[in-house]
């Protein structure tokens, strides 16, 4: 009789010959995978509004309402052709609001380097750590294009509608930006989920620890730490997504 394996004992198995084939193999559980713990901070914080800053094509919206969110979302989304895509794929989505415009710290104008590969776009210059691990960033940008930038604050009253809000942001660099746009708001959003850099690949962003610092003074707490990047050796973390929730939530 073949022996048994206990499941604890067929997961080691599987995960081991998966690494060799690099890939990563995890147990099921919120604490785990972004997408489970998004859900879980949805329901129990009853989010009726999702700010999306750095939309891209959707992708945000799209894993949201996969999941079952049926509120309101608002993407902000300052390339052009991105835009005209976001628009074209959600326009019949009734609880969806679009917006051709960058969010930062200072209203104004700025030059976003364009990448071939367009997740990558930013308004900051690449480093060299960061042109070594993408590709796409060590060769030159296809383009610049210059867009509109907007305080969140200034916008806050015409742009989001009422109701409890998470407000994520992925702007390749730029997150803190928007952060300190929106702070005058803050206080009223209950969740936000932002990349948070652990090793730079773009110049002037900030260090993982001035985000922490920015967000515990603006009255919030890490809720969820869910690695992204890597190098190519393993052995570094480059980013990480961060949940952080209000500590007045749990007054």
């Amino acid at each position: 009789m073949a022996p048994t394996i206990s499941p604890t004992g067929l997961l080691r198995k599987i995960q081991k010959f998966a690494l060799a084939h690099d890939v990563m193999v995890l147990r099921h559980s919120e604490s785990n995978y972004l997408d489970a713990h998004l859900r879980r901070v949805i329901e129990a914080l009853d989010i009726e509004v999702v700010i999306d800053v750095g939309a891209n094509v959707g992708q945000t919206v799209d894993e949201l309402r996969s999941h079952g969110f049926a509120g309101q979302v608002v993407s902000f989304e300052p390339t052009p052709g991105l835009f005209d895509q976001l628009t074209r794929k959600l326009s019949s989505d009734r609880n969806w609001t679009g917006y051709q415009l960058a969010l930062g710290s200072t209203a104004g104008t700025l030059t976003l380097n364009r990448y071939r590969e367009e997740t990558l776009n930013s308004f900051r210059s690449p480093t060299a750590f960061g042109a070594s691990r993408f590709t796409t960033m060590a060769e030159a940008p296809i383009g610049t294009v210059e867009v509109e930038v907007a305080r969140l604050d200034d916008i806050w009253d015409s742009t989001i509608p009422n109701g409890r809000t998470l407000l994520k942001i992925d702007t390749q660099g730029f997150d803190i930006e928007v952060l300190r746009g929106a702070a005058g708001h803050l206080d009223r959003t209950r969740a936000i989920l932002t990349e948070v850099p652990v090793n730079r690949i773009y110049d002037g962003m900030p260090a993982m620890s001035d985000v922490f610092i920015f967000l515990a003074e603006q009255g919030y707490q890490l809720s969820g730490f869910f690695p992204l990047t890597r190098d190519r050796q393993r052995l570094r973390l480059i980013e990480a997504n961060c949940m952080f929730l209000r500590n007045d939530l749990f007054d």
